[in-house]
């Protein structure tokens, strides 16, 4: 059994190293604008066995368990704005704990427009993102 504190969770919408906010504008999206979420374990991971991640309900699959320990039970997925979403996380003995999560889009966007070494991937759509 592990306490709850002893798990942390981090939402990025840009890699550390690499620098570079990824994000497209499909073409049956209109308007809206899709940014690459990365979600990991950030603390606890070598007491976790598995997380499931329930994303909004209208992702496709919006239930996605991750068993890779190695990677931080990371999952990658494309979102044009913020939602809460629940992680199920079963630990190491079985045990069963729930969180909420909020993914905060735009907070993450401001942090990383406002850093002046994260590079964009289309520089001229970057130019049109209000936030």
């Amino acid at each position: 059994m592990i306490e709850r504190e002893e798990i942390c969770f981090k939402n990025e919408v840009y890699d550390k190293e690499e620098k570079v906010v990824h994000y497209k504008r499909p073409w049956m999206a209109g308007k809206s604008i899709f940014y690459k979420n990365r979600i990991y374990v950030s603390k606890g991971v070598d007491k976790i066995s598995r997380v499931k991640y329930i994303l909004h309900p209208t992702f496709p699959n919006p239930v996605r368990t991750v068993t890779n320990k190695d990677k931080n039970f990371e999952l990658i997925f494309w979102a044009w704005g913020g939602f809460q979403m629940e992680i199920i996380v079963t630990d190491t003995d079985g045990e069963i704990y729930n969180y909420g999560f909020s993914t905060r889009l735009n907070e993450l966007l401001r942090e990383a427009k406002a850093d002046k070494s994260v590079k964009w991937n289309n520089e001229s759509l970057a130019d049109q993102i209000d936030i």
